[in-house]
Order: C-alpha cells, then sequence, then structure tokens
C-alpha cells in the first residue's frame, strides 16, 4: 500500500471514524433491534451486539473493507459540511470508496442543527451524523436517540488501525 493511499485513507478514516463515533444510525432502537436508518443500506453483514475481542493482524474492519467484505455497501451521511468544505470531504474519501466498495452517500447543510432534527424526530436519520455542535448530540443522546458506537463496532481496535495508519 502507496504512502499517498495510507495518508489518505487514514485521513478519511479519522473523519469517518470520529462520525461514527458521536452517531451512528441515529434512532430510538435497542442494540437488539434495527436502527431507525437501516433502510437506507444495502449492506448484508449483520452488526455487532457488542465489542469484538481484540482482533488479529489483517481482521480489523478497515482490512476487511478493503478485502471487499462491504462491497456494495450504502452509508448515508449527515453533516456540516457544503459547498468548497463538501467538496474536500468528498474528495478525501473518493480513494477510500474506490478501494472499499463502500458508497458514503454524504448530504451536507447549513442548517445542520435544525435539519438533524426534523430527520431524527421523523425516523429518517442518517447511518453517520457529524455534529458541528456537541451539546445537540448530548440532547439526542440523553432522549435515547444515539446508538452507542460500542455496540456495533470494536473501537480500540478502530484506534489502533488508525494509529497504523498514521504511522
Amino acid at each position: 500500500m502507496s504512502k499517498r493511499f495510507r495518508k489518505q485513507s487514514a485521513s478519511a478514516v479519522s473523519v469517518l471514524l470520529a462520525s461514527s463515533m458521536l452517531m451512528t444510525a441515529c434512532g430510538g432502537s435497542t442494540p437488539a433491534e434495527q436502527p431507525a436508518a437501516a433502510p437506507a443500506k444495502t449492506d448484508t453483514a449483520p452488526a455487532k451486539s457488542e465489542p469484538a475481542a481484540a482482533p488479529a493482524a489483517g481482521s480489523t474492519e478497515y482490512d476487511q473493507a478493503l478485502a471487499g467484505k462491504f462491497k456494495g455497501t450504502k452509508v448515508t451521511m449527515f453533516g456540516p459540511f457544503t459547498d468548497a468544505d463538501q467538496v474536500k470531504f468528498e474528495t478525501s474519501i473518493k480513494e477510500f470508496e474506490g478501494k472499499t466498495g463502500i458508497d458514503i452517500q454524504y448530504e451536507g447543510s447549513k442548517e445542520f442543527e435544525a435539519t438533524i432534527s426534523i430527520r431524527v424526530d421523523g425516523g429518517n436519520a442518517p447511518d453517520i451524523a457529524d455534529f458541528p455542535q456537541p451539546g445537540l448530540l448530548g440532547s439526542f443522546a440523553k432522549k435515547g436517540k444515539v446508538i452507542d458506537v460500542n455496540k456495533v463496532m470494536d473501537v480500540n481496535a478502530a484506534e489502533e488501525e488508525l494509529q497504523r495508519l498514521l504511522d
């Protein structure tokens, strides 16, 4: 893997990891239920119900993605990036999408706070949301509208993978 790809992938992964750590599939569901945004996904891989043990080398979610395990998966993402910032973000994830076959469908809004509230309340939450204001995320968490990322992925392994990519 080229150093350039590793740095670009690390950037994309870090943005996605940070976003997913903030919120994955907003909704009032419990871990045993499907998230509110699940119909938007085409992924057939089941979500983990609890964090996995530390994976063996080559078996992190990132390695599995590069191996094509999630090819064809569509992930909806909503955030505050618009205009030039949206172009930069979409450019930063393009190579990741090409290498993994994962289609990240980003939607940005200058009215993020109002729009995310309407979408969550209406049952049309994205798979991932990038909150520019943590207070709003906190209010969703208090209402039980946020799924703990630890319930769907091994965060420690993701952080180790990110560090490995950055080294």
